[in-house]
């Protein structure tokens, strides 16, 4: 019966991604350890549960009103979505797109969605060169054309770094004169120093959408929020085309909750700021782990061994790291690892010097 499947769907793989079910610290997951806040919980505890017996309010209205009045752009610019990864999935099936063009190494999902949507995708690569994964702005300027879609995550994941303002302008404005359009994942962008990102550069007429996810910085990846800006046109579009009701009563009431939870987002950048630090000179010092700098929650790392050997050693103390084989441009010798408490960090720092010595 296989023969009623789309050839294209056929073609499609399993994509790999972070959160072991059995890890007691669980690194490959990128979500903020100090979270949820407890304006969550607290919701929780006094809600009424009026909400689990009312249909969800049409297109998260009042979360999509919170969301523009605080980035300062017009309500019929933002949609919300069932976490990020849906309104990916939307965009390859509204806009006509000739080609998907992905700076790689990145999240899987770009490349997914424009699989479902049997798109031709173009691979390019961000060029490794000390500690710095260079972007290819020379390269793009070479290739992007009419009708093309190209994807920007900013900060990368995996490698946590972050493209220039200056090289984004850049790629803003020759993606407009090449009548292409630009789409820049700003997931964990609450996590940097610019946690405003890109929205300064937003305005009606420019090719971009930006999407952004509350789940990594809040730490609710059960729930599943996430949101986009973009032209109202595209916006309209997004809106008509999706599933009824994919951001459920709880998510939505939740999101203004979090959108309002000031202490937590200064707390957080606080702490990450910290930790960062700490640990990426912690493991700057460490034989056979070369860290690379991050703008992110996370730290890419290259191992001078195959790392699923780490990998199998650490589930016996079931402590989960995020293998990066599966993006493309890294191989066997990579992993990423997410930022934790300091006393979580510091068992994790034990477990890989032990490794290291125990394989000498």
């Amino acid at each position: 019966m296989k023969e009623w499947i789309q050839e294209h769907i056929r073609l499609l793989s399993k994509r790999e991604h972070g959160s072991k079910s059995w890890a007691e610290l669980d690194f490959s997951i990128n979500t903020n350890p100090l979270g949820p806040p407890a304006s969550v919980m607290d919701f929780f505890h006094k809600s009424d549960h009026s909400w689990i017996h009312k249909y969800p309010v049409e297109q998260a209205y009042y979360l999509k009103e919170q969301i523009a009045k605080k980035l300062k752009v017009n309500q019929e610019q933002v949609v919300i979505g069932n976490g990020a990864a849906e309104l990916f999935f939307l965009l390859s099936r509204v806009l006509r797109v000739n080609r998907g063009v992905i700076v790689h190494p990145t999240f899987s999902e770009y490349e997914a969605s424009l699989q479902a949507a049997n798109i031709l995708i173009e691979r390019v690569f961000y060029q490794r060169e000390g500690d710095r994964f260079l972007f290819p702005l020379e390269k793009l300027k070479e290739i992007i054309s009419k009708g093309d879609l190209l994807y920007i995550c900013r900060p990368n994941n995996p490698t946590g770094q972050m493209v220039s303002l200056e090289e984004m302008v850049e790629v803003i404005r020759f993606v407009k004169d090449r009548q292409a359009f630009l789409v820049v994942d700003e997931s964990f962008i609450e996590f940097t120093n610019e946690p405003l990102g890109l929205i300064e550069l937003f305005h009606e007429e420019a090719p971009l959408i930006l999407v952004r996810s509350l789940t990594k910085f809040y730490s609710i990846p059960g729930i599943r929020l996430g949101y986009a800006v973009g032209p109202s046109w595209l916006i309209q579009s997004l809106e008509l085309i999706r599933d009824p009701w994919t951001v459920n009563a709880l998510a939505q009431q939740i999101g203004i909750l979090l959108l309002d939870d000031i202490s937590f987002i200064e707390e957080t950048r606080t702490w990450v700021q910290q930790e960062r630090e700490w640990l990426y000179q912690e493991m700057k010092q460490m034989d056979k782990y070369h860290i690379y700098p991050t703008s992110a929650n996370f730290y890419l790392v290259r191992t001078a061994f195959p790392a699923r050997v780490l990998e199998q050693e650490l589930k016996k103390k079931r402590i989960a790291i995020r293998l990066a084989h599966s993006f493309p441009g890294l191989d066997d010798h990579f992993i990423r690892l997410a930022i934790k408490t300091r006393e979580e960090n510091l068992e994790l720092l034990k477990e890989l010097k032990q490794f290291v010595l125990s394989s000498s």
